[in-house]
């Protein structure tokens, strides 16, 4: 069984090298277009998505066996396949996937400052205990190993070097150098954000899509898909794919008793069971993208 596997693992890795191959033409293609005609959005949608690709595929030929590269790197290939479905069945979720980049960021960064705001409290809270001390000043130095000690059970991102700085000046300096930091470039993103929503709502090719009736507020609203990828993979046929990408990937990328008692190096079987879905993902993304390029393809 070990040489069956090895045959089939090494003919479908050679596949996958070729399909590689058509990638970097097809990216050329797309490139020379793009040139022509710069603000179609499917160019440069269809050369991130194959850069992406590629990477991810070349990751798992180079590192075979490493468990979470391999699972992880497959899961994102098929969730790109089932995206390249939907840019072909849904005329509008082109503009979902390039338009959603700063939306993101912004709540990235807002996620950030709010965690950096709950670590300020908490420094309040120390700084008001630390102040209660004040007033025993034979067991001060315990009272601060105390609070060391407490804050130390918290799990904090913007402490470091807080026992060395002391607890009011860290404030001072997570407040005007961290915070204010987050906070001009979340400004920045969301002011971005409003000139791209007006850009759109006044679009000709995007009313084509959404009816925004010249209205900005209406932008963000009409691009979110709040859809899992369950759904998604639903929708474009793809279910049967899902269930077993996701039941691969979860039960052995999520802490569970299967993952914490199997080996973290995968057998030949399962080598060969992902070579042989990322072959086929790869080619079917292929596919999907020199239709979704409207491009005549010849092979």
């Amino acid at each position: 069984m070990s040489d069956y596997y090895k045959q089939r693992i090494k003919k479908n890795s050679e596949d996958t090298r070729v399909t590689l191959e058509k990638y970097k033409k097809l990216e050329n293609l797309i490139n020379m277009q793009k040139m022509k005609t710069p603000n179609d959005i499917r160019y440069s949608i269809s050369v991130a998505v194959l850069d992406k690709v590629t990477k991810l595929t070349k990751e798992i030929l180079d590192d075979e066996k490493k468990m979470m590269i391999m699972l992880g790197n497959l899961r994102y290939i098929f969730e790109t396949l089932v995206v390249s479905r939907l840019l072909l069945e849904e005329k509008d979720y082109a503009f979902k996937v390039y338009f959603s980049i700063q939306t993101t960021q912004i709540n990235k960064l807002d996620k950030i400052v709010t965690r950096i705001e709950k670590e300020i409290q908490l420094l309040n809270n120390l700084i008001m205990e630390e102040e209660q001390y004040s007033n025993d000043p034979d067991n001060m130095l315990t009272n601060i190993e105390k609070l060391d000690k407490k804050l130390k059970k918290e799990i904090t991102i913007f402490m470091e070097d807080v026992e060395n700085h002391g607890y009011s000046f860290h404030k001072h300096l997570v407040e005007t150098q961290i915070l204010s930091t987050y906070k001009n470039k979340l400004d920045e993103y969301k002011s971005k954000n409003l000139k791209r929503a007006k850009d759109l709502a006044n679009s000709q090719s995007f009313n084509k899509f959404f009816q925004t009736n010249g209205q900005s507020s209406k932008v963000f609203k009409l691009l979110a898909d709040g859809r899992s990828w369950k759904a998604k993979a639903d929708k474009v046929g793809l279910t049967d794919e899902y269930e077993i990408v996701y039941e691969m990937t979860s039960s052995l990328m999520h802490f569970n008793s299967y993952s914490l008692f199997t080996s973290d190096q995968l057998d030949e079987g399962e080598v060969f069971l992902i070579y042989r879905m990322l072959n086929q993902y790869l080619d079917h993304i292929y596919y999907n993208l020199v239709k979704f390029c409207d491009f005549i393809l010849i092979d």
